[in-house]
């Protein structure tokens, strides 16, 4: 069915319907912040966030917009954390530092309340997309469908994984939807108002993460469109175009609390000099001479520079990637969704392409298809490729995607049964390894016993598995693991002294008088994440040789590998 611009109004089954889909996935968020360890990224971006909420000058990198410190920096500033400022680390200058710094002298109670209370400032953005996924989808398609829509989102493993934690991806997806929501909405009815809403949805988008600084240019273009396409429109089209920059203008700039400034001429030269950007778009750079922007947001988009122009590693299928590969992307949609996820996407486009006709305009579709397509486009373009995490943008616009294909079989008894049968596998598929759901693979990839040998980081393990690690020890009896860990968890919150050795890594090659290790006998715990040597320099890729060759003996959470070690007398005798 064709879109309205009548919101219908819910029903009370409806909204009872909607609540006992959104009760469990809010519990699951709760419980998850509560019972992950630390990811990789999320002491550096509380810090940004206290730093936000305490005025004080951030330290490098300053590549985390305002949103995930508004409504995570409060939780520091509760607690008083120390800050040790007159520690030569904070004169450093260098965020991770100083975060692990601080982390290393607090009690771990006090960790585990800092990061639960932190944690639930991002967990509302998860319930905010399923309710936004709901309320865009009740205007495209079926009631029943609209339920549905929400039914797959919550099914999904990586929106209940990362949907509790101290990083931006969540909040992005949100924002990255309703800037594409509101600019439907301004297509249908090209007025101030909704011109006004799309204004602040492109300001807020900027807000939650540099990518999506594509976001007002892009409402921009849609003002343009509609106002060459639609007579009516261009009567006050100029006006529109105003207030949406406008309006983004002053979201942005008042986020950053208004300390602005203008670029000059010699730093747009020299960020064509550093190749940070083309030089296409250098020039079209050239307003911000005229228009003062945010201090910090100039520092961000001039990191964001540097990163695509240094690269990253990438680990990808077996190998490793000085500057990422085209298909990284794809290939965690691949291999990282769940199969019945995939076929109603399928489905649903096939659907939108067999109603085109039936779809009042073409509007309709393309502000779903187009914007994931924009995003996975210049994903695809980037080499920051850290896990199918920096796309749940693309993912929840496919989730829309799959809402077409759902509402279409749904006119059929033949075709709600496959709806119900998709649903179903998806659930089961997802279910065998809860609660680990960041380190789901689907079928295609051998499940997560296979999928660390295609993807790692936070595809399998981000740092998040002492805790998981602590419960197998006291499970089996273990009393001391030798272990190579990953991230910037602190192991006094879950070990006793001498239950954990920490075994030297290439973090610092200067210390090591070997390129590859060689193990004494006992119990390991590796990150899968360090099992490629992608972290490590390049002479150290072979450094965990010993452990990637054989099957590890038990896995903890599916992302840390348990090996048992004889020596070589018992090793002789098995």
């Amino acid at each position: 069915m064709g879109a309205t611009q009548n919101v219908k109004r819910a029903t009370p089954r409806e909204l009872w319907i909607l609540t006992v889909l959104l009760a469990p996935y809010l519990g699951i968020l709760i419980w998850n912040s509560a019972r992950m360890g630390i990811t990789m990224d999320e002491p550096t971006r509380l810090l940004g966030g206290y730093l936000y909420w305490l005025n004080l000058p951030d330290h490098p990198p300053q590549d985390q917009p305002p949103l995930l410190g508004i409504v995570t920096g409060w939780a520091p500033k509760l607690l008083r954390i120390p800050l040790f400022r007159d520690h030569l680390i904070w004169r450093q200058q260098w965020k991770d530092h100083v975060a692990s710094y601080i982390l290393d002298r607090l009690p771990g109670e006090t960790i585990d309340q800092l990061f639960f209370l932190a944690r639930l400032g991002v967990i509302p953005f998860g319930i905010f997309t399923a309710l936004l996924m709901w309320h865009w989808s009740r205007q495209l398609l079926s009631r029943t469908a609209a339920l549905l829509v929400v039914t797959t989102f919550v099914l999904l493993p990586e929106v209940r994984a990362h949907g509790a934690l101290i990083t931006s991806d969540m909040m992005t997806t949100f924002a990255y939807l309703l800037a594409a929501y509101r600019a439907w909405r301004y297509w249908l009815e090209p007025s101030l108002r909704q011109a006004a809403w799309l204004g602040l949805a492109a300001g807020f988008a900027v807000l939650a993460k540099l990518s999506l600084l594509i976001v007002p240019p892009l409402a921009a273009c849609v003002v343009i469109a509609r106002m060459l396409l639609d007579r009516r429109a261009r009567r006050r089209g100029p006006a529109a175009l105003l207030l949406v920059t406008v309006l983004c203008w002053l979201v942005v700039t008042a986020a950053y609390k208004f300390d602005t400034r203008r670029f000059t001429w010699a730093e747009l030269q020299d960020i064509e000099r550093q190749r940070e950007y083309s030089p296409a778009l250098v020039r079209l750079m050239a307003p911000l001479t005229v228009i003062p922007t945010p201090r910090e947001l100039q520092l961000g988009v001039r990191l964001l520079g540097g990163y695509y122009r240094d690269g990253s590693w990438t680990y990808f299928f077996g190998k490793i990637y000085d500057h990422g590969h085209w298909a990284y992307y794809p290939a965690c949609l691949a291999l990282k969704e769940p199969i019945g996820f995939q076929l109603l996407v399928v489905i649903g486009t096939v659907a939108i392409f067999r109603r085109w006709q039936r779809i009042r305009s073409i509007s309709d579709a393309a502000f779903i298809l187009v914007p994931a397509l924009i995003y996975l486009g210049f994903a695809m373009q980037s080499p920051t490729q850290l896990g199918i995490r920096l796309i749940l943008p693309v993912v929840g616009c496919l989730v829309l995607v799959a809402g077409y294909g759902i509402d279409w079989l749904l006119q059929s008894k033949r075709g709600r049964l496959v709806v119900a049968g998709a649903l179903a596998f998806t659930f089961i598929s997802t279910a065998r390894i809860f609660p680990h759901d960041m380190a789901y693979f689907n079928e295609w990839a051998g499940g997560p016993e296979r999928g660390w040998r295609y993807l790692t980081d936070s595809n399998i393990d981000w740092g998040h598995l002492w805790p998981e690690l602590k419960k197998y020890m006291v499970k089996h009896g273990i009393k001391q693991v030798r272990a190579f860990p990953f991230g910037y968890d602190k192991l006094h919150r879950y070990f006793q002294p001498g239950e954990v050795e920490l075994e030297p890594s290439p973090w610092t090659p200067e210390k090591l008088d070997t390129k590859t290790y060689v193990p004494k006998p006992g119990i390991y715990a590796v990150s899968a994440s360090l099992l490629s040597g992608q972290y490590y320099p390049p002479v150290f890729r072979t450094y965990l040789h010993y452990f990637r060759q054989r099957e590890p003996d038990d896995r903890v959470g599916y992302g840390m590998f348990i090996y048992f070690v004889p020596d070589r007398a018992q090793a002789d005798h098995l």
